[in-house]
């Protein structure tokens, strides 16, 4: 993609990650649409598992419900985190027939985490 040539660096950042975005949706899509397509002409339909998560925020740690700091012995019921998260998704991979992994993006920015490490540990648990 050119340059934008007006506004900020970070507008810069803004448009290409929303053309980048355009183009994923458009290539899934396509990729839609030729399993529909061969599908039909088959007499048996190939199963699909799709398996997603978006939004993980680097939130490695469990939250409560506010989203803050979970606190099992002040009674709280504990959410989320890494670990958790991984857990079910390996599960849900082991269990499912013919399984395509996507992590839709915005795994980043949000806790200390990120503030203090950048993306070093979010890359890490990720990879």
């Amino acid at each position: 993609l050119p340059a934008v040539r007006y506004g900020s660096s970070s507008r810069r950042v803004e448009v290409r990650a929303t053309v980048a975005k355009m183009r994923m949706f458009v290539l899934w899509g396509l990729v839609a649409l030729v399993l529909v397509g061969t599908a039909r002409g088959q007499g048996n339909l190939y199963e699909l598992s799709i398996v997603h998560i978006n939004d993980f925020h680097a939130r490695f740690e469990e939250v409560n419900a506010a989203s803050v700091s979970c606190n099992r012995e002040g009674g709280d019921t504990c959410v989320g985190g890494y670990a958790r998260t991984m857990t079910v998704l390996k599960k849900l991979l082991a269990e499912r027939n013919n399984p395509l992994y996507f992590n839709a993006g915005d795994n980043f920015q949000g806790t200390l985490w990120y503030n203090i490490h950048r993306w070093n540990a979010t890359v890490e648990f990720l990879n």
